[in-house]
């Protein structure tokens, strides 16, 4: 899914399309990944992002096809020979402060959209936002399921 013209880096694949649309593919039992270009004003590298995809799917492909993740590929806004790398990464924690717009459908629904810069909520050595902004494409394995296993076995019987 994508390439998608901006980052989709730590909290924000919660809120993705991108993601989303990758994340279907592997319900539907298909292997997946989500780009993402880290720019959100200039698409001169989407051809680089381009390349950085192909050769990560390659590589994937000679390992033998996961179906059990979708692999979220993150690439800097940079020329390609100038991307470090693809390194692997946790995903990075972020909020969004108050800043919701609220607009109006031309159905007259109301509707919020998110106006807001993230809080930095500390930067963690080994993230994919730290990763990508030293200059190394990002790739994060996700899991359709958002359930803690440990937390589940540990509330058994609770009830």
């Amino acid at each position: 899914s994508g390439i998608n013209h901006g980052p989709n880096l730590g909290t924000d694949t919660l809120y993705s399309g991108t993601v989303a649309a990758a994340m279907e593919a592997l319900v539907l039992d298909h292997a997946a990944m989500a780009v993402s270009l880290c720019s959100k004003h200039k698409m001169e590298h989407m051809e680089s992002a381009a390349r950085w995809a192909c050769r990560v799917i390659a590589g994937m492909a000679a390992r033998g096809l996961d179906r059990t993740h979708l692999y979220n590929l993150n690439v800097p806004a940079l020329p390609f020979d100038e991307v470090k790398g693809v390194r692997t990464a946790r995903l990075s924690r972020k909020r969004y402060t108050n800043g919701y717009e609220k607009l109006t459908s031309p159905y007259g629904r109301d509707h919020y959209w998110l106006d807001s810069w993230p809080e930095e909520v500390g930067e963690e050595p080994g993230s994919d936002e730290a990763l990508t902004r030293a200059g190394y494409a990002t790739l994060t394995p996700l899991t359709w399921s958002l359930m803690d296993e440990s937390a589940l076995t540990g509330l058994e019987g609770e009830w």
